[in-house]
């Protein structure tokens, strides 16, 4: 919980250009919450971005042992 708090002070003053641009949602908050988890995004053995599936593209895919686990981002959107 600590990290995602410290993600979302670091997110907050660029809470507009995160609306409108999806690459920086993955780059701002999602990728420091996923090394924050334990994933080494820098190891495409366990993460690997833009992934080609059957059944489309997501943002990232999270390796483990036999599983594959997509990850969708979308454009930031405040309450």
């Amino acid at each position: 919980m600590e990290a995602i708090e410290q993600v979302r002070k670091q997110i907050e003053p660029h809470e507009c250009e995160l609306r409108q641009n999806e690459m920086l949602t993955c780059y701002a908050p999602i990728d420091p919450i996923l090394r924050a988890l334990g994933w080494d995004t820098e190891d495409p053995d366990h993460v690997v971005p833009e992934f080609q599936t059957e059944v489309g593209r997501p943002d990232y895919i999270l390796c483990y042992a036999d599983l594959r686990i997509r990850v969708e981002a979308k454009k930031f959107r405040s309450k």
